[in-house]
């Protein structure tokens, strides 16, 4: 061990068939790395029980399927990729779509756990509002001298209900 921080691998397949290892090419990903990938990917989850299963998702699909598969999580992976398979089935699809969807945020979960701690809890996944409430609290409160929220549908209100949070010396702006 060189004393950095822990790494998890990749192990991409080259071709069809097994997986030799002369032919697996590594990647690494730090915890943090791996974490914040997950986050993005349950952030741009689409509604896998309805609609067409076009591209756009099978990306998507690709991208849970090996970001699973770094957690080292070899139940989850095989877990994911087949009822991503079955996602066509229209008997079994909604069951499918919530097995994906469970899979994706207990990784999500359990690599929180080794992420470091600066960026542990900076997901808050879409509709958490009183996450989401207590993670703007915290960093306004910790604030030295600037801050500056970003939010297309702000109104006065931000003001009125965050800017009390900041300590007084800091300088606190709104982007629209």
């Amino acid at each position: 061990m060189d004393g950095g921080p822990p790494r998890l691998c990749i192990f991409a397949r080259i071709g069809i068939g097994v997986w030799p290892a002369h032919k697996a090419s590594v990647v690494t990903l730090t915890p943090e790395t791996l974490y914040l990938q997950l986050g993005q990917l349950v952030a741009e989850m689409t509604d896998l029980a309805k609609g067409q299963i076009d591209a756009e998702m099978n990306r998507w699909l690709g991208r849970a399927a090996t970001l699973i598969e770094a957690t080292g999580d070899t139940y989850g992976s095989i877990s994911l990729n087949v009822a991503a398979q079955s996602l066509a089935s229209p008997l079994t699809r909604e069951h499918n779509a919530q097995t994906i969807a469970a899979i994706v945020h207990k990784a999500l979960a359990k690599v929180e756990l080794v992420a470091p701690a600066p960026v542990q809890g900076a997901f808050i996944a879409m509709g958490n509002v009183f996450e989401a409430i207590a993670a703007v609290s915290n960093v306004l409160s910790v604030a030295k001298s600037d801050v500056l929220l970003i939010d297309p549908y702000a109104d006065a209100k931000i003001l009125t209900d965050y800017a009390v949070l900041a300590p007084e010396q800091v300088n606190m702006r709104v982007l629209v």
